[in-house]
């Protein structure tokens, strides 16, 4: 059995993966810390498969190994028993694997990444090239809004996510791209990183760090550790981040103040110096052409679903469009310019009736745009490989909304993924002038169930804990709470006794409407919104297409949500007889968070965004027939979840600010908002009143990102 026939009673030190670790010296299994009561045949299989992580194991191997003197007579029981009572131990499925594969009638593999925390070594067969320690930090990003998806609620929740790492596994081994030997390392700790870019000679990376509603951008040498700031931090948005070809100056995209998605295309020395405004108006971060005289960039209308691919200058200087494509909405991704100088690569959102992501190449010389690859999930910001003959990008995985390392050969559009871990790769990649190393930016976020009383709202208690994440919570009728996550369930009031709720397929959103649940699932790239009963039964499709943040009234009997097909507008469905009708167009250009109906069911409220000029407000307006708006307020942006209050008198939603999200009141009538909680860490990314008004229930929890180096990429 060559390398298979190390000991386990050998193995010393600790290994660890996800939030589990192993003693193997003494046998026993932790999560976060806590010892766990493993039986002895699930603890000795564990043992067995991270002996070789990424590598099938044959049944007939472990066998010999768990029953070695071949007394027991059913071994295929007892493996199966030992691999289901494991499985449960980590929280693992079956049908969508996390830790342990299963490979029909051969055997099983270990997926997750390992890492080597003692003195002894993983064993022989292991990768060699994932020796990363995971770390943990804070940041922002949001339940409601996913990867990359609809630019607009990307400020609703801000971003990001602790280190789990690359333990050296790879799906599939690739024909071009090598990632077996590359060294990993972290090189940022602070868990706030907003975007990032490496210089050409891979010395140096530039960031953005977010500190609440304030981003400030910073140089970071690479070899030495020593930072250093070039923008102080401001009430700004920095969503693209490049260095010049000869690595002199920071290019980088920033927003206005009081408009977090209108930005300006600056530079600056990289050394520190006077900011240059080049470009008003640009959405992503510049690529440069080979020559370094130019760069291009993106421009996006979201009121009218174009977007603009641009040219100018290094300078910033005649700027010039090359394509304007309708039906589709620009992010933060960025074009690339083919180091050939023929083409460049575009990715973009299609949306409409079938939503989807699409990577387009468009000629320089007649603007001829050719698709090479379709996604349901995000794709981000590809970059060019082998002299123009393949893209590097990450790719959202429709399943767990995690970034993953993938490559697109080109012309063709042929797929390769090289990546299949815990990680969640941004879109933000960048390679040096050689492509030997990459940076990029790893996000984890924990999100739990919390608690408060009515009198005490800032001292909840914590309901759930540790893996599902959840981001949104409402009570039910029958007393149970409705939790999404990556999935949906409903749980006890005291957070135990949780059971899936239904086979939702991608839920993007949940709410609760009488005695039903409405929920809008992504189904091939349309957004479905669905009505159930309370146990998950009977589904009833109610709307297609562009559908977003149901809401309902409090008889049950009307179903509101936006239609985000522009001009976005808010539609109403009559429950009794499925009849449809448009209430009102959205204020400002485009809706800014989730829509609510006030407990009398007489108001609706909503959070928008202007343009220009510029602001973020919150809407009130009859709910009946739309008409003129009862109010309007102004916010501070980066808004959460909105709801009213129980009494119906105010408006309620979640701000982040100096790293923490807390809880705010806006009075209808008159005065200003006041802060309710009073929390000084940590993220909420929903919130909801029981019905009787005695309580508040929270999902609360952290985000990290960091920068990460990837060196030693090879390609062949």
């Amino acid at each position: 059995m060559g390398a298979w026939a190390v000991a386990v009673g050998q193995r010393q030190g600790r290994l660890s993966f996800g939030t589990f670790e192993v003693e193997c010296e003494s046998g026993e299994l932790f999560k976060r810390g806590s010892p766990l009561r493993v039986q002895e045949k699930p603890l000795q299989l564990l043992l067995l498969l991270l002996e070789h992580p990424g590598e099938i194991v044959l049944r007939e191997d472990l066998q010999r190994r768990l029953w070695p003197d071949g007394t027991y007579v059913d071994f295929d029981k007892g493996l199966n028993t030992a691999v289901k009572k494991l499985r449960y131990a980590l929280g693992d499925s079956p049908d969508k694997p996390v830790f342990i594969e299963t490979i029909p009638r051969r055997g099983y593999r270990f997926i997750a990444p390992v890492n080597s925390n003692g003195s002894g070594a993983v064993s022989a067969s292991a990768t060699a090239s994932d020796k990363v320690s995971t770390q943990s930090g804070s940041a922002g990003n949001g339940g409601q809004a996913r990867w990359v998806r609809k630019r607009h609620l990307a400020a609703f929740l801000l971003a990001s996510f602790a280190i789990f790492l690359f333990g050296g596994w790879i799906l599939h081994r690739p024909h071009v791209l090598q990632l077996q030997s590359v060294h990993f390392t972290r090189l940022t700790q602070n868990g706030r990183i907003r975007y990032m870019a490496i210089s050409p000679d891979g010395s140096r990376v530039a960031f953005a760090l977010q500190d609440g509603l304030h981003q400030s951008l910073w140089i970071r040498e690479i070899a030495t550790g020593i930072e250093s700031q070039l923008l102080a931090p401001d009430t700004v948005n920095i969503p693209g981040i490049a260095f010049s070809p000869d690595g002199n100056f920071v290019y980088f995209v920033r927003s206005e103040k009081t408009n977090p998605v209108f930005g300006y295309l600056c530079r600056i020395p990289a050394k520190g110096g006077a900011v240059e405004q080049l470009i008003r108006d640009a959405d992503s971060t510049v690529s440069f052409s080979p020559d370094g005289r130019q760069f291009v960039f993106t421009r996006g209308y979201p009121p009218r679903n174009i977007t603009e691919l641009r040219i100018a200058n290094a300078n910033g200087t005649n700027d010039h469009l090359l394509l304007s494509i309708s039906g589709h909405q620009v992010y933060e991704a960025g074009a690339t310019w083919s180091p050939n100088n023929d083409v460049v690569a575009l990715p973009l959102h299609l949306i409409g009736e079938q939503s989807r992501f699409v990577l387009d190449v468009v000629s320089l010389t007649d603007a001829h745009v050719t698709e090479i690859y379709s996604s349901q999930g995000a794709i981000g910001r590809p970059l060019w490989m082998r002299g123009g003959k393949e893209l590097l990008l990450t790719l959202e995985d429709a399943n767990t909304h995690r970034g993953q390392l993938w490559s697109i050969s080109y012309p063709d559009g042929k797929a390769r993924r090289f990546t299949n871990d815990l990680s969640d790769y941004s879109s933000a990649i960048d390679l040096t002038a050689d492509g030997t190393k990459l940076a990029t930016i790893v996000s984890s976020i924990v999100s739990n169930l919390w608690q408060a009383g009515a009198s005490d709202l800032s001292h909840p208690v914590q309901l759930t804990s540790g893996e599902p994440s959840f981001f949104q919570v409402r009570e039910l009728s029958n007393d149970r709470l409705l939790a999404r996550g990556n999935s949906v369930w409903t749980v006890g009031k005291d957070g135990t006794n949780r059971s899936p709720f239904a086979q939702l397929q991608d839920p993007e959103w949940i709410e609760p409407c009488g005695d039903s649940v409405l929920t809008v699932e992504n189904k091939k790239g349309s957004s479905v919104l669905t009505r159930l009963r309370e146990d998950g039964s009977s589904p009833k499709t109610m709307a297609s297409g562009d559908v977003m943040f149901p809401a309902c009234s409090p008889d049950g009997r009307r179903i509101y949500y936006l239609n985000l097909a522009h001009p976005e507008k808010i539609r109403r469905i009559l429950v009794d007889d499925g009849t449809t009708s448009d209430v009102a167009d959205v204020l400002g250009d485009t809706l800014f968070g989730n829509l609510t109906v006030s407990p009398d069911g007489k108001l609706l409220a909503y959070p928008y965004q202007q343009y220009d000029p510029p602001l973020v407000a919150l809407a009130v307006i009859p709910a009946d027939d739309g008409g003129a708006p009862v109010a309007t307020f102004r916010v501070p942006g980066f808004l959460g979840s909105l709801r009213w209050s129980p009494k119906g008198d105010s408006l309620q939603y979640l701000l982040t600010r100096n790293d923490a999200t807390n809880l705010w009141e806006q009075p209808i009538m008159s005065g200003a908002a006041r802060q309710l909680t009073k929390f000084n860490a940590g993220q909420i990314f929903d919130f909801s009143w029981s019905r009787d008004h005695q309580h508040l229930f929270l999902a609360r929890g952290q985000v990290t990102r960091d920068v990460v180096l990837l060196e030693d990429i090879q390609t062949h």
